[in-house]
């Protein structure tokens, strides 16, 4: 191939993007694009992360890459979204205080990229969106 474009559903670490440019020693990476779709719309008002279950964060079998996942789709869904939500989460679920501060960690330092301002989009809203996180094992409804 003469050129590549290259796009990537999510945000890419600073250094991931170095790797890439410092093995294009034939310069045919003409341009470098992410996509915030690491997630699956189901609907105008519904996406799924297809995680097939989370389970496996519950301590001591703490899943990590599981975790990763699920917090780069939601962060993803987000910046696709144009949104730095407030977050508010379950008070007795430590997996939602997790997730939650990892969110706010993305939101704030820029998702793990060296764009503090990745979440900052212009607008000034009244009230910021909120994104709530629930932990499905503590259930009142569901047996």
């Amino acid at each position: 191939f003469d050129e590549y474009h290259v796009f990537f559903t999510s945000t890419l670490p600073d250094h991931l993007l170095k790797d890439l440019a410092q093995a294009d020693k034939r310069q045919r990476v003409q341009q470098v694009q992410e996509v915030f779709l690491d997630y699956l719309p189901l609907g105008a008002d519904l996406f799924s992360l297809d995680l097939p279950s989370c389970m496996p964060l519950e301590p001591p079998r703490w899943d990590q890459p599981l975790f990763d996942r699920l917090c780069g789709g939601l962060a993803s869904a987000l910046l696709a979204l144009k949104e730095a939500p407030a977050i508010v989460y379950q008070r007795n679920s430590p997996v939602a205080r997790k997730v939650a501060e990892e969110i706010e960690e993305r939101i704030t330092k820029g998702n793990h990229t060296s764009d503090s301002d990745l979440f900052r989009f212009g607008k000034s809203a009244s009230q910021p969106a909120l994104l709530l996180l629930l932990d499905r094992r503590d259930d009142p409804v569901t047996p």
